[in-house]
């Protein structure tokens, strides 16, 4: 896990006072859909990832330098072991 994006989930989950729910609920992302983020077999749309980032309230590129996204393709911003990630920072 990268330090750096651990660093940022925790810091602006704890400034915001928000939940790994609250989060998922934020972009729209169901039990299920967590699982396939997590494989990374689930590409969000754009709109979702920027949808993440304004309920952390930091810059995409933020998300994208610490490892939590990523630009594999036109088809949006692959999000890579989220749910991992928000469940250890929460």
């Amino acid at each position: 896990m990268s330090n750096a994006m651990s660093a940022l989930l925790v810091d602006a989950m704890h400034r915001r006072k928000l939940t790994r729910t609250q989060v998922g609920s934020a972009v729209g992302l169901s039990p299920t859909m967590i699982s396939m983020v997590k494989s990374g077999t689930y590409v969000l749309p754009c709109e979702r990832v920027e949808g993440l980032a304004d309920i952390l309230n930091v810059p995409v590129g933020d998300l994208v330098e610490a490892g939590i996204a990523s630009y594999p393709d036109n088809s949006g911003w692959r999000i890579m072991e989220i749910a991992m990630r928000i469940r250890l920072a929460a």
